[in-house]
């Protein structure tokens, strides 16, 4: 590039950046949209499906359902979706349908299955009957029934119930008469309640939502990998217009495998749609890769197979997930015709008010990837992920908040995921009382609802939002205050889940976990504390600094090792005991350059760990490493570890950043899958990159809430230039920085209410009035 064009006048910024990239390194195909033109899907009115049960709970307790209903003449196809916590077994008409597959976790109820029913079901009366197990903690059951595309059942408190352990004969018979038995319990309708909205792939999930947008999205290869000698006109699949590919009987079998392979382009979050012959079943398997379209582990990340049964002119639909390949597999003996086959992208509708360019193209990309990953997991709220666990973790959007903070400012979405996230814990009691859990039962995850808050509230100014979570916070604070011991010290008297980061040593309790949640903790506190002074409570913010004041002189007594002065030798304490303030300077500066500095022994595997649970750190922990760097004034090293870490993670083909990671796995994708089928390839945990090259590169932060006051510190590093753009409340603020013969010279465009200090090496200045300013580094 030449310095010609990096010195064109700030006048014309915008210009600059289209001349620099006409379209910026993202693959998001709603970039550049007008959130007015976007058609929003219109509410439907189908019935809700309620999880049910007996009138009382109790562990190790069978129960058993049914619900008689009549239909005018048996439809062409149906399926059921059913699940329960814990297990289930399903019968229509008497016939065994299938029951809650094996599982290795206590989630097998976030797996929804699918069952064809069209062969057992015919006109008049039928009986859909269900077993529920519950091996104890709540209980309940959830199932419906839809036909010919519309839903005609549904589990609701008309259901009839017998809470036994065990039933009469033929109960499950249409026959039966169960007039003796009670109607069934509402427990909560799909989406509240204990289970939330994570049901993976549930129907309909997000066609009632009318902030969500849908767009139908061809694919951009189809080629046969099974059976090519029998598919004809495949092209034809590409592109919107309808197609006609044909599958038709292998000569050499009847029954002979075809297979046609889907390829989007690029990471989607919705659902495979396919129109073809009626009445014909096909089978649908999605993955973000190549090798997770043909993996046969259970389907832990929502991937399938899928059975579909063609609707003619109608579209026979998968349930939601993320994925990038879809196949389409046939067996039948009779020729079929697939005439359109498209990804229906779900979305929640937001505008690229923030950007970032700079003189190293890998970090572009990265800051876009990291956008888009968070823009796919914005759905019905901030999921950690559009695959799995299509959950609401707070850990996760304590990261993915602040990218949507500095890429889109959008506040609707994260005020609604802040605040469920958090009744969630509350579990129906009032606001003054203790709630019944840690915010996601994980105990550092608390911890992250304040720093999720405090970052939201320093970036929207929102105090009404903020008041109305004052008694959560108070309420919360007290809760934690439950978890430390007689001295001080984070013990985990519930013996909950201590996830700190998917690492060796990190995963669930132990004294590392403990350390490190007991400092994230203290970190979470201060936060709390700063939300109760912006209130005015300065009773509650004097009283939780006395207690944070107690927590930090037990974690310098008690964690603190003196022979190293380190907090141990492991990356997850050190860093959080630097953003906690446990750790003072002094020892911060130490503990950076004897551990988080890159290239020393935290950054080695432990012996006896296999390569597949490598993980120094996940991509999660990382974003605190960015932090504590940034904290540290350690840039250049934060600018290296992007490189080198996640974009180690790029240079494999992914458009969207991973769950986890690790520099020394096997560029082998065959590898990756067969020793983490579960892996989420689309995480929004991973997209600390962003934040960090929008904050401490452009260098621009708030520094009061809602940017009543914020600074513009531009830190090139071992850039040329970069320049971007990151949305407040009062307006977008653009900059731009050049090195020049030595020198940092910067531009930038400050809207009206902004108080703003701009920082460069050597001098300052201070700016009040909106417009736009030069200023040169010494």
């Amino acid at each position: 590039m030449k310095l010609s064009h990096i010195l064109l006048s700030f006048c014309g910024m915008i210009a600059c950046v289209s001349s620099l990239e006409a379209r910026p390194p993202t693959v998001d195909p709603t970039y550049g949209m007008k959130i007015a033109a976007i058609k929003k899907v219109a509410r439907k009115t189908e019935p809700t499906a309620q999880w049910i049960w007996a009138s009382r709970t109790s562990d190790i307790q069978t129960i058993y359902v049914r619900k008689m209903f009549y239909l005018k003449r048996a439809p062409r196809y149906a399926f059921l979706y059913v699940t329960a916590d814990n297990v289930f077994t399903a019968w229509i008409n008497g016939h065994r349908l299938g029951s809650t597959p094996p599982s290795t976790d206590d989630l097998a109820w976030m797996r929804p299955q699918d069952y064809s029913l069209a062969p057992y079901l015919h006109s008049g009366k039928n009986v859909l009957a269900i077993r529920g197990v519950n091996q104890g903690g709540a209980a309940g059951i959830l199932a419906m029934l839809r036909a010919n595309e519309s839903c005609i059942l549904v589990t609701d408190g008309s259901w009839r119930v017998l809470d036994a352990p065990s039933p009469p004969i033929s109960w499950n018979s249409p026959a039966f008469n169960d007039n003796s038995w009670r109607k069934a319990t509402v427990i909560a309708p799909y989406g509240k309640g204990v289970w939330g909205e994570n049901l993976q792939g549930w129907p309909g999930s997000g066609e009632t939502v009318s902030f969500l947008a849908h767009m139908p999205i061809p694919p951009v290869k189809v080629k046969p990998l099974m059976g090519a000698e029998s598919i004809s006109d495949i092209q034809s699949l590409v592109g919107t217009k309808r197609g006609d590919a044909i599958i038709k009987p292998d000569s050499s079998t009847k029954s002979a495998k075809r297979v046609i392979l889907l390829d989007f382009g690029k990471e989607l979050a919705g659902r495979v749609q396919v129109w073809g012959t009626a009445g014909a079943q096909v089978i649908i398997t999605t993955g973000e890769s190549l090798q997770e379209c043909d993996h046969q582990e259970p389907a832990l990340d929502n991937h399938g197979p899928f059975p579909l049964l063609l609707q003619g002119s109608q579209p026979a639909s998968t349930p939601y997930t993320a994925f990038r390949y879809a196949e389409i597999s046939y067996t039948g003996a009779a020729p079929i015709h697939i005439t359109k086959a498209i990804c229906d992208f779900k979305y929640y509708p937001v505008v690229y008010k923030g950007s970032f360019s700079c003189s190293d193209p890998l970090l572009n990309r990265l800051w876009y990837a990291g956008a888009y990953t968070a823009h796919l997991c914005m759905q019905e709220y901030i999921w950690d992920a559009p695959k799995r666990d299509r959950g609401l973790w707070i850990g996760d959007m304590q990261v993915t908040g602040q990218t949507i903070n500095n890429a889109f400012g959008d506040h609707f979405l994260l005020e609604r995921s802040i605040s469920e996230v958090r009744d969630q814990a509350q579990g129906g009691r009032p606001y003054n009382e203790l709630p019944i859990s840690e915010v996601n039962s994980i105990p550092g995850y608390s911890a992250a609802w304040f720093c999720t808050l405090s970052d939201y509230y320093l970036h929207s100014g929102d105090k009404t939002f903020l008041k109305r979570q004052h008694a959560k916070i108070i309420s919360l604070l007290r809760y934690l205050q439950t978890d430390f011991d007689r001295q001080d010290l984070f013990d985990n008297p519930r013996n909950t889940w201590d996830f700190c980061d998917w690492s060796p040593g990190f995963i669930t309790d132990s004294p590392l976990a403990r350390a490190t949640t007991d400092m994230y903790i203290i970190w979470g506190v201060r936060k709390a504390i700063y939300l109760l002074d912006q209130l005015g409570d300065r009773s509650n913010a004097e009283r939780f600094t006395k207690w944070t004041n107690r927590l930090v002189q037990a974690a310098r007594t008690n964690l603190f090792d003196p022979q190293t002065n380190t907090y141990g030798d492991r990356l997850q304490e050190n860093v959080m005991s630097v953003l906690s303030d446990t750790a003072t300077i002094a020892q911060a500066s130490h503990i950076y350059r004897k551990i988080i500095k890159p290239g020393g022994s935290a950054w080695i595997v432990p012996k006896g760990v296999t390569l597949a649970d490598s993980e120094v750190m996940s991509p999660y922990y990382g974003y605190f490493v960015l932090l504590t760097m940034g904290k540290l004034h350690e840039d250049q090293d934060a600018l290296n570890l992007l490189r080198s870490y996640w974009g180690n993670m790029l240079s494999r083909g992914t458009t969207t950043l991973w769950e986890m990671f690790d520099p020394s796995w096997p560029r082998n994708f065959t590898w990756v899958i067969d020793r983490l089928p579960y892996l989420s390839l689309c995480h929004g945990w991973s997209t600390g990159p962003t934040s960090f090259l929008s904050q401490r590169i452009l260098g621009v932060r708030p520094t009061a809430p809602g940017y009543a006051n914020m600074v513009i510190q531009p830190n090139l590093c071992d850039l040329r230039w970069a320049m971007g753009s990151v949305p407040t409340p009062h307006g977008i603020v653009y900059v731009k920085a050049v090195r020049i013969n030595g020198r940092i010279k910067v531009k930038v465009s400050i809207p009206a209410g902004v108080r703003t200090k701009i920082i460069l090496p050597g001098v300052s200045r201070l700016v009040q009035r909106k417009g736009d300013y030069s200023i040169g580094s010494k």
